[in-house]
């Protein structure tokens, strides 16, 4: 039912995103400033974060009621993080991050559409947010249930579509090796196919090419609460 799909779905995919990216381009124009941080800071950041957050010690920095009345006339968040709805899975938490900080997009199964995309371009370009982080996450139910089909995506149908063009790749290790992939593959594999997403999109694609911006795919374990970075 997924795999039926899959080719109109991608193909209508690669076919908007570089439009919605032009049109919005045009209409917003590039950005007036740049962040105060490079896109490694961000990151390294963010990773410190992390690094508290498995520890046990959190700061909770920046969430007292002095820093919300600072941020009442604006924001300057360091990164976007497109990640999965799951009540498990808090940026704001597992980056350890104040009020602030994060410009946090989320839908089950970290997926995007035109309405997350323009969310995505309203950090990048208009925060100046330095790194966007397409964060899944281990044991996701909507991606297992877009494994499964039937009636298990009765809930979730319209996702369940914008997963099957990541799950595509994943065909050869049946077809080829006879494999059936696992969870943890099919959740990484849909991460890169949103990160890819994003890096295509023209002024996206440009603020990597000027080194103000970077876009990365996470993988967040649930048992450790480690964040790892995925590099291909």
């Amino acid at each position: 039912m997924i795999f039926s799909a899959i080719f109109l779905i991608d193909r209508y995919m690669r076919c908007i995103l570089p439009i919605l990216g032009v049109f919005i381009a045009s209409t917003t124009g590039i950005l007036a400033e740049t962040s105060q941080y490079s896109p490694k800071e961000a990151l390294d950041m963010l990773m410190q974060g992390n690094q508290r957050y498995m520890s046990g010690k959190p700061s909770h920095s920046d969430v007292g009621s002095f820093h919300r009345e600072e941020l009442v006339n604006g924001q300057t968040p360091i990164a976007v993080i497109v990640s999965c709805s799951d009540s498990r899975v808090s940026p704001e938490i597992i980056f350890d991050q104040g009020l602030g900080d994060t410009f946090v997009v989320r839908l089950a199964g970290n997926v995007i559409g035109p309405l997350e995309i323009e969310s995505i371009l309203y950090g990048a370009d208009a925060l100046a947010t330095p790194l966007i982080i397409v964060l899944g996450h281990s044991n996701c139910g909507a991606v297992k249930a877009a494994m499964t089909g039937g009636e298990a995506i009765r809930d979730i149908p319209e996702i369940a579509k914008k997963l099957a063009p990541a799950f595509k790749a994943l065909k050869h290790l049946k077809e080829e090796h006879k494999q059936t992939p696992t969870l943890e593959e099919a959740i990484k594999t849909n991460v890169k196919y949103v990160r890819d997403q994003l890096r295509a999109i023209p002024l996206l694609a440009q603020f990597v090419e000027e080194k103000r911006l970077s876009i990365l795919g996470g993988f967040y374990d649930l048992e450790d609460g480690k964040v790892s970075l995925l590099n291909n």
